[in-house]
């Protein structure tokens, strides 16, 4: 390049930093690497935060019902998993529901 392009403002961007490297160069690799951390760190975190109260309470509800479905899909056989879909373990899980459902009504019914 030639000694005019630069001012003397700007001058330190060209002084020779590493071997082979100036402080643009530095610069530039450094911003980069930060750059795809930060891109690779929101691609596979979920950070997001619920907007509202109502959302809030929505995720809570779906964790619960999700861990409780969990729970009973626990109690179903290995055997009956093998042809097993989503709509035959709900199915099932709605039965063992039903059940339990009769057997308080029978024993509020008793006392």
């Amino acid at each position: 390049m030639s000694e005019n392009t630069f001012t003397t403002s700007d001058s330190w961007l060209e002084q020779e930093l590493i071997e082979g490297f100036r402080v643009w160069h530095v610069l530039a690799i450094g911003f980069g690497t930060a750059l795809a951390f930060v891109i690779l760190g929101c691609c596979c975190c979920r950070f997001r935060i619920p907007r509202t109260k109502q959302e809030i309470e929505a995720d809570y509800k779906r964790k619960q019902l999700a861990k409780k479905f969990k729970e009973k899909l626990i109690l179903i056989s290995n055997t009956d998993m093998e042809s097993m879909d989503l709509q035959g373990a709900v199915n099932i899980i709605q039965g063992e529901i039903a059940r339990e459902m009769e057997k308080l009504n029978n024993n509020e019914m008793q006392a």
